[in-house]
């Protein structure tokens, strides 16, 4: 792969270098693979399908709902990325759904975490954590839910409080 550099092929071999790490799983190689691909050959034939690979490795890195959502979320900007760069692509409408599935995913862990400290009486932190569902994911299907557990939450939150708080 470096000795590559400045060859005619160098361009190739960069791609296919990026490719098999894809193709052997490791996600985490093969973007920064693809993503140095985009950067270094921006008129490659191969620029759309690197760039598009590159999102797919993070989509396919991104762990279930209870941990960190940090590929996640860079899996959401590199596939927003690929949309608003290749408008006609035919890659587009796939790119929406699996936005919108990883949205999801970002929703649920949100709301799990909101109502868990609902359930453990943190009502001040359970307030917090729906209006912030709230306000990152306006379209939620939760949303009578969430406003129930913050009213829910600030109701008794203030019934416990201290007499000169309680108003």
């Amino acid at each position: 792969y470096t000795t590559s550099r400045g060859d005619l092929n160098a361009e190739n071999i960069h791609y296919y270098f990026a490719k098999s790490y894809y193709g052997a799983g490791d996600y985490l190689l093969s973007s920064y693979f693809f993503e140095d691909f985009v950067y270094k050959y921006p008129n490659s034939k191969y620029v759309e399908e690197a760039a598009y690979s590159n999102a797919m490795c993070y989509y396919k890195d991104s762990p279930e709902n209870p941990l960190d959502q940090t590929s996640t979320l860079k899996a959401i900007s590199q596939l927003q990325y690929f949309v608003d760069r290749y408008p006609q692509s035919a890659l587009v409408k796939e790119c929406n759904k699996r936005i919108e599935e990883l949205r999801e995913k970002l929703e649920n862990k949100a709301y799990r975490v909101a109502y868990q400290y609902y359930r453990m009486e943190y009502y001040q932190a359970a307030c917090v954590a729906f209006g912030l569902l709230l306000k990152d994911f306006p379209d939620t299907d939760r949303r009578g839910k969430c406003c129930y557990f913050v009213i829910k939450s600030s109701y008794t939150l203030a019934i416990n409080s201290i007499r000169s708080k309680k108003e």
